[in-house]
């Protein structure tokens, strides 16, 4: 009967698609409002895949539709992925707290976990926004039955049904609710709406006669009966036969297969039909039998009803000679009492699992001296396993019986045995049916306890539990029980069991996710021995898990220094060492775990991992290939294997193996995230969005899949979007960097921020538990010079040689390793001495060209802050320059250790708020200092200007410089070739102007290949038309390119237009190489201005622009002079060489002086 217990109307969707609200704006609103209907006539279809599909099709756009959240999140739990459920449908009402829909799906997943009160809240919040919601109602009954209100219950129920009273779900579940309350007439007359209940999982049968109405004299009938549900409630069903049968002239019953030899035995007097085929002994030769009523099994009790005279006796009769046959097995086992056990089902939904108990419960049962029997279907040999490690015990399994399909042989089985303790399967009915004294494990509120067993089956027993309770209770009951009816000793077994067996216990349940009762053991085991190294040891593993780093650190040693041998625990070091940086001593005690177990694939998949880590990446996969060979269904070993492929850019082998991961562990949110992070390197933006929702979905509280995603709306320029992305990841980890670092750069690129908003956001992530002060100093000034005259190049007496450290994870092509190219081969070899300090994931031949030109390269890979610093320190380095700010994987904090005397960013682009953080280079025009305080860029460093920041090297091989295309074309053509996410809306608001005001122009755009895309180029493009502009003019190029090709679409453009408030640099100088002018937006601080500065110092000001309107002034100017162009085309490229910009000898003798002056300034505090 259990099948009628799912939570009804959890998918039930009251509104039709026209009164949805769609979320969206814009010119996205009827796609989605399409999409959402779509979604929704699948739903209520049950097309629950092709719904789940659309609805994430919905959430890429969207990822706050509150609607589609919603019904995504019902889906879920529909598919009994229930947490997902709830976090979705939780996220849905965040966004919309007046949907009672969504609160009253919210209760419906709460109550499959238990969760009633938390479920009540969700319906009573739902009925206040709709206090006339029957589907609530109906919900909220079922909760309070759960939870034993009874009374309480049936109301919820009866109101329910007075607002619609062809409500099949809550007649159905009010059938329950009034057997709880031994209302049986009325009970079993609700339970016949179960035909009509959408949700229950048998259909009334249609035959051309008519069902018995209990009333009409059967003697001269013929009454077919036919099966509903499980072959269990068949047996229950049964008690009935003998009764039925006696009052028709003839009865046939259709019948299960596997009942047929039990039933046919039981019930001499019927006719048996199994797929139409008649099977009575006295008609074989009929092929059809005429019947003049129909009724299914489940509605004898409401025209049978029990009475208090009703005869307990079995009605089952199973084969006496197989009964005998096995009382000769039993015996072989040794002295009795036999005692048949059924703890779990192999039917384990969520809506059922109240009914189940864990093999871990039943260790009271075990301590008396009985012999055992198995006799649960399915797979079973884990708990037999677990069963024998945690008590000592055996169970006995025979392997010759198949108890699921052989119910014959079962039945006969159970009349053997003297005692059948089970939970609610089919082995508790048989039992009772055949007369065996049974023992049934129950949830207290199952609606069949006041009726059926003990009303029909002879010595049942209940033992029942409360929902919200645990077992133990119930488990400590049936073995006093046990006692007193054997008069049983206790089995020496148990008494004798160890330390260890309970730890192992502890195990399985801290894997199961049952952490406090994991805990709870292993404190017990140390009240006995506080010496314990397994349970010091799982505690410490408890301790990492839930982020206490150093108790799990002291723990874990503790179990070292009492079991010096014991290779897990050294493992478990080695992950805990390496999650706080100490990666070379967690590889030491990994070895020395291998060394004590060399198969303890943990320890080899973390030993690739933390190799990994360090940039060994051959002998990383060597580790994943062993682990794999001992370990073939290890998905951590296929994730990490596809880790390194990714780090590689071997993005299809990378992908292969997050697959096979995701094969193995469907619900690893880490595989799905890093496929996620496979497809946006692709660039195949849609497919990757939904794997990070999936990935979400597997595990909504890891910081990193919401940090992933935010990463990846950020790449497409859906900014909002990933700046709510990047705050969830930092609500779920606080004290991670990642998370907040992203959030700070996502703030660059919004428009309307001031700069002490973002000041102050910076200081508030960077140093959330102190408050940091504004440093107002004037700074430093370096004057240019070619001569090796004056006070700040001067190398101090005390030094014959200055040490500088740079410390960056961009050595590389990149934008921060080109632009420090230029000063680290042009050093001073003589008055300085460089060390680099590369936290590089991939290498190239900027890479090379760096390493070459310092006198010390240091890999810091896997070194935590603090031993980075130490490492700088016994370098003993004078200046330290920390390159990229908080960005990529750069370390400005390696700085809050005071690593070195003096500490400077450089090419961070913004404050470091890092008041350890001395200085920050820059110059005169990306911080002028005459800039009104009040809005100018605030900071905690001191500003050294040099008199030109930015350097570039000489682009090598590139295109040559084309003729106008504008002479061509009879029009002009702008482009940008910056990222999209640098394209807000004001941007191109600003740029449509600059279209209207230049007739018949044309804008190109292009960044790598990424406007293949239909959701960056569609956004932009509707973005465009809502301006007025015709999509011809608006040509967007998607292409992988190489450098030099991707250098040669500059040929098409005639002027370049730059983004804001984040500038392209590294964009308007490969424009301008091209001998394209680029026109900039100087802003008010360094992210800002820094196209413009660029622009300034290649000798262009007639490019720059200081508000919207002079913007869209200098691009009329401009494109109104073809003379001007073609002159500046032909000549922009040298005047590029001979500018400061490509100057390398000179910007490093300015950097040189700049960091002499920092280091005598330093020697006059001394």
């Amino acid at each position: 009967m259990k099948k009628a217990e799912k939570i009804p109307q959890r998918k039930k969707i009251n509104k039709t698609p026209s009164q949805l609200s769609d979320g969206s704006n814009g010119g996205q609103i009827d796609n989605v409002k399409t999409q959402m209907s779509k979604a929704i006539i699948a739903h209520q279809a049950g097309r629950l895949a092709e719904a789940e599909a659309i609805y994430n099709q919905v959430l890429t756009t969207n990822p706050n539709h509150p609607k589609a959240l919603n019904l995504l999140g019902t889906i879920a739990v529909a598919t009994d992925n229930i947490e997902t459920g709830i976090d979705l449908i939780s996220r849905s009402i965040a966004i919309d707290t007046n949907d009672s829909d969504a609160h009253t799906n919210l209760g419906c997943a709460l109550i499959l976990l238990e969760r009633h009160n938390e479920a009540i809240e969700q319906f009573d919040q739902a009925l206040s926004l709709n206090p006339d919601s029957h589907t609530t109602l109906s919900n909220r009954g079922i909760c309070l039955r759960h939870i034993g209100q009874i009374h309480d219950s049936i109301n919820c129920f009866r109101r329910a049904i007075m607002l619609k009273p062809d409500l099949a779900i809550a007649h159905h579940n009010l059938s329950f609710a009034l057997l709880n309350n031994c209302q049986e007439k009325e009970g079993l007359a609700e339970f016949e709406w179960r035909w009509q209940n959408p949700m229950f999982d048998f259909k009334m049968r249609n035959f051309s006669k008519p069902m018995w109405d209990g009333c009409t004299n059967l003697n001269d009938k013929t009454l077919l009966l036919w099966p509903e549900q499980g072959p269990g409630d068949m047996i229950i069903w049964a008690s009935r036969l003998k009764e039925i049968i006696s009052q028709t002239k003839h009865c046939v019953l259709k019948i299960y297969p596997k009942l047929l030899p039990l039933f046919e035995r039981s019930f001499p007097n019927a006719t048996f039909e199994i797929d139409g085929e008649v099977l009575d002994v006295e008609h074989k030769n009929s092929n059809k039998i005429n019947f003049d009523f129909h009724l299914p099994m489940g509605s004898l009790f409401l025209h049978l009803q029990p009475t208090p005279t009703l005869p307990i006796e079995a009605y089952i009769l199973p084969d006496p000679k197989r009964v005998t046959f096995w009382k000769e097995r039993l015996t072989e086992l040794g002295p009795g009492p036999y005692i048949g056990i059924s703890w779990t089902s192999g039917l384990k939904t969520p809506s059922r699992m109240h009914n189940y108990t864990l093999i871990d419960d039943w260790g009271p049962v075990f301590q008396s001296s009985a012999q055992f029997i198995n006799i649960q279907f399915g797979d079973y040999q884990n708990d037999l396993d677990q069963a024998h490690k945690m008590f000592g015990i055996d169970i006995h399994t025979f392997e010759d019986l198949d108890v699921f399909d052989n119910l014959d042989d079962f039945a006969a089985l159970t009349k053997a045995l003297d005692l059948v303790i089970s939970v609610s399967t089919i082995a508790a009915p048989l039992a009772a049916s055949v007369g065996t004294p049974t023992w049934l494990i129950s949830w207290k509120h199952s609606p069949w306890n006041n009726l059926l067993l003990s009303a029909r089956g002879p010595n049942v027993t209940y033992f029942e539990r409360n929902t919200n309770e645990n077992w133990s209770a119930v488990f400590e009951s049936i073995a006093k029980q046990l006692q007193n009816t054997f008069n049983l000793p206790i089995s020496s077994k148990i008494n004798g069991r160890s330390n260890s067996l309970s730890i192992d216990e502890a195990v399985k349940k801290f894997s199961d996710g049952r952490v406090a009762e994991a805990e709870e053991i292993c404190r017990s085991a140390l009240e006995i021995n506080p010496k314990n190294p397994h349970a010091l040891c799982l505690l410490g593993t408890i301790a990492y898990s839930v982020g206490q780093s150093e108790e799990a650190l002291d723990l874990t040693k503790k179990a070292i220094t009492l079991k010096p041998d014991f290779a897990s625990a050294h493992a478990n070091l080695g992950i805990i060492l390496k999650s706080n940086g100490q990666v070379k001593e967690a590889l030491n005690s990994i070895d020395y775990a291998l060394k004590l177990n060399p198969i303890l694939t943990d320890a080899i998949n973390t030993k690739g991992v933390i190799l990994e880590t360090l940039g060994d990446l051959d002998e990383a996969v060597i580790c994943f290939q062993e682990c794999l060979k001992l370990k073939p269904d290890s998905a951590e070993a296929y994730n990490n294997m596809g880790n390194v492929h990714l780090k590689r850019d071997q993005l299809k082998e990378a992908m292969n193996n997050y697959q096979k991961a995701l094969d193995i562990n469907p619900n690893y949110d880490k595989a799905q995230e890093n496929m996620g992070l496979v497809l946006q390197k692709t660039e195949d933006f849609i497919e990757a969005i939904q794997s990070y929702v999936q990935a979400i979905s597997k595990n909504p509280n890891y910081f990193d899949n919401h940090n992933g995603l935010g990463s990846l709306l950020l790449d497409i320029g859906e900014l909002d979007e990933a700046i709510a992305s990047f705050q969830r990841a930092i609500t779920l980890a606080p004290n991670h960097s990642t998370a907040a670092h992203n959030y700070l750069f996502a703030l660059l690129y919004i428009p309307g921020l001031d700069n002490s908003q973002l000041f102050d956001e910076y200081c508030r992530l960077i140093h959330p538990n102190s408050p940091v002060q504004e440093n107002k100093s004037a700074g430093i000034f370096v004057d240019s010079s070619s001569s090796n005259v004056g006070l700040g190049h001067i190398t101090p007496k005390r030094e014959k040689r200055l040490r500088i450290g740079y410390v960056s994870s961009d050595f590389h092509n990149h934008p921060v390793g080109n632009n420090v190219l230029p000063l680290i081969t042009n050093h001073d070899q003589k008055a300085f001495e460089v060390f680099c300090y590369a936290n590089l994931q991939r290498s190239d031949e900027i890479t090379k060209k760096i390493k070459s030109h310092s006198n010390h390269w240091r890999k810091i890979n896997g070194l935590s802050d603090e031993q980075v610093a130490q490492k700088i320190k016994d370098d003993k380095i004078h200046i330290l320059i920390l390159l990229g700010g908080h960005f990529d994987k750069n370390r400005p904090n390696i700085a809050t250790h005071r690593a070195s005397p003096i500490q400077v960013s450089m090419h961070g682009g913004t404050t470091t708020a890092l008041e350890a953080m001395d200085y920050w280079m820059t110059d005169a025009l990306l911080h002028p200092p005459d800039t009104d305080p009040n809005i100018a860029e605030k900071f905690t460093e001191t500003l050294c200007r040099l008199p030109n920041f930015y350097a570039y090297p000489c682009p090598e091989n590139t295109p040559a410089v084309s003729a106008l295309p504008a002479d061509k074309n009879d029009f002009i053509t702008f482009a940008s070739f910056n990222k999209p996410c640098k394209m807000n809306d004001e941007v191109l608001d600003l740029w449509s102007q600059v279209l209207l005001a230049v007739p018949q122009s044309h804008l190109i755009l292009k960044f790598r290949n990424f406007f293949a895309s239909p959701l960056i180029k569609q956004k932009i493009e509707t973005r465009f038309e809502i301006n007025g502009i015709d999509p011809q003019r608006i040509n967007t190029l998607s292409s992988a390119d190489n450098m030099h090709d991707h250098l040669a679409n500059y040929h098409q453009a005639d002027i370049a237009l730059d983004t804001f408030p984040f500038a392209g640099a590294t964009t308007t100088f490969q424009a301008l190489w091209m001998g394209v002018p680029v026109i900039s937006l100087l802003g008010d601080r360094f992210i800002s201005r820094a196209g413009g500065v660029i622009s300034l110092q290649a000798g262009l000001k007639e490019t720059i622009a200081t508000n919207k309107d002079e913007f869209i002034e200098k691009a009329i100017v401009l494109a109104g002079d073809k003379t001007n162009l073609r002159k500046t085309r032909k000549t922009l490229r040298q005047k590029l060489i001979d500018s400061p910009l490509c100057n390398g000898p000179t910007y490093a003798r300015n950097a040189e002086n700049a960091f002499q002056s920092m280091w005598a300034a330093h020697l006059k505090k001394e």
